[in-house]
């Protein structure tokens, strides 16, 4: 998992001030972007799923974690304001988001369908 900054979620992700219709993955590879705090507990349960869940599927997706707290520019832009939040993201689609804790396997099927079909 790599942690992204303004200017790698912009080169890596999309530019999160062009509109929402215009907010296009960049990327080739699949990929998705945990939004997170450090006070979070539902983040940190999230954050163990999404590492063996990238140890399950090494190579198919990408996973990026954005700390919100520090990262303000961006989760305002996008207006996230409730964690964890996680976006999946496909080339050349707009990203589904997926808000607050869900079971392991929800994920896992989610990423199964949206983004390795």
């Amino acid at each position: 998992m790599e942690q992204l900054d303004y200017d790698g979620f912009k080169n890596k992700i999309f530019d999160p001030k062009k509109e929402i219709s215009q907010r296009f993955y960049v990327g080739d590879e699949p990929c998705i972007v945990d939004f997170y705090t450090s006070w979070c507990m539902p983040c940190k349960e999230i954050e163990k799923w999404l590492e063996k869940i990238s140890e399950e599927i090494s190579g198919k997706v990408k996973i990026y974690k954005v700390d919100c707290e520090k990262e303000k520019d961006i989760t305002q832009k996008l207006k996230i304001s409730s964690y964890p939040h996680l976006l999946f993201l496909k080339s050349n689609e707009l990203p589904k988001s997926l808000i607050g804790l869900y079971p392991y396997k929800y994920i896992l099927e989610i990423i199964q369908n949206e983004l390795l079909d």
